[in-house]
């Protein structure tokens, strides 16, 4: 069980000197980096939110998140403003967690670059893969992962880009349960590794906002290789088809649909198989892993009042049902889970509705807090 609390507690002194310092050094480079943007930072709206709450698995942590955006005076009022997101938390029993993100458009934008930076070190449980997977099958480990990803869009037309990606990570487990499965080496990706990708993605996008779309559709196709030949140390091959329809009965009231399905190929890493609480809210986080994963959401979304600070808050409600599998064969209604949850809503912008997402999800063994900025799609 999930939940969210006030506070933590914990002490710097506690960590291992070698984690201590390359966590620090993390931190530094990042405060290092962060000066050189403030160029682009003038003028800009910056906005940020503390991140606090509680996991059986992980104990009492805390962080923030905040964020820049800037609009080039040369880009004209149609290109969205380029944006950088960082988010750091800690927690009680030694976790540490870094990720960057910035989006940048250029050309007045017929390119962009968006991109994520990452480093995270959190104890997880491991419940197997497949259909046969139970909580009662939890055995502890702790891996820490550091990565990148780096797409680059080419605008086609109004409605058309095609992209660029790449996709790099690293991944140890540190900390392992003796005579669990993941112990005894079986599984693939137990040992940990380096994952190196390439790919390509076209989308038709008609959506009237990137941040809070109230009609329009998106349509993505996604492939991405991972080879020896690149990097990798593991073989194989994700295709991911991203379906999404927004329907506004009104500038407060929309419904959002969302279809979602990702075939992998060959023998990908067990932490690389998609997994269904990525995707579903109330989902027991590492419980549902496999090959193939398909998933369908819906939500619906209102901001109930027109003036003041309360036009800054709203709602939404949400149903999500999906699965996983070894092959796309065995997708069947019988093994789907489903979720369903409530959410609350503020906007730091009202113009496009950036908003900070806070959402309670209820799964069919367990539910879960969660804080994000954004909409879930």
């Amino acid at each position: 069980m999930t939940g969210m609390c006030a506070g933590a507690c914990f002490s710097l002194s506690n960590l291992p000197k070698s984690h201590l310092v390359f966590e620090k050094r993390i931190v530094i480079l990042l405060l290092i980096t962060l000066p050189l943007c403030f160029s682009l930072f003038a003028e800009s709206e910056i906005a940020g939110y503390p991140i606090f709450g509680y996991e059986n698995e992980t104990g009492f942590y805390l962080g923030g998140m905040g964020f820049v955006r800037n609009r080039p005076k040369d880009f004209d009022g149609s290109i969205p403003p380029n944006t950088y997101y960082l988010s750091l938390e800690y927690g009680s029993k030694k976790q540490f967690m870094v990720k960057f993100e910035p989006e940048l458009h250029f050309r007045n934008g017929l390119y962009t670059l968006n991109s994520t930076l990452n480093f995270k070190k959190w104890p997880s449980k491991f419940y197997g893969i497949g259909k046969n997977s139970a909580v009662d099958n939890a055995e502890d480990f702790t891996p820490i992962e550091y990565g990148c990803t780096f797409d680059v869009t080419r605008r086609l037309s109004t409605d058309w880009d095609i992209y660029l990606v790449y996709d790099f990570s690293h991944y140890k487990i540190s900390k392992i349960e003796n005579g669990g499965i993941l112990s005894s080496g079986t599984i693939p990706g137990s040992k940990g590794g380096f994952n190196s990708g390439l790919g390509a993605q076209i989308s038709y996008d008609s959506r009237n906002s990137e941040d809070y779309p109230t009609k329009g559709q998106l349509l993505s196709f996604r492939v991405i290789n991972y080879n020896k030949i690149i990097g990798s140390d593991y073989n194989f091959g994700t295709y991911t088809l991203d379906i999404r329809k927004y329907f506004s009965f009104s500038d407060a009231h929309v419904i959002a649909l969302h279809g979602f399905i990702s075939l992998t190929s060959k023998n990908p890493p067990f932490y690389s198989m998609p997994h269904l609480d990525k995707h579903m809210r109330g989902m027991t986080p590492n419980l549902h892993i496999d090959k193939q994963i398909s998933v369908f959401r819906a939500e619906y979304r209102v901001f109930p009042w027109e003036s003041g600070f309360l036009n800054k808050l709203g709602f939404v409600v949400f149903a999500e049902n999906g699965q996983v599998a070894d092959k796309l064969k065995n997708f069947s209604l019988v093994q789907a889970r489903s979720d369903l949850g409530f959410g609350l809503r503020y906007s730091f912008f009202l113009e496009d509705r950036l908003n900070l997402r806070i959402d309670i999800g209820f799964g069919e063994e367990d539910w879960n807090f969660s804080i994000s900025t954004g909409e879930a799609f």
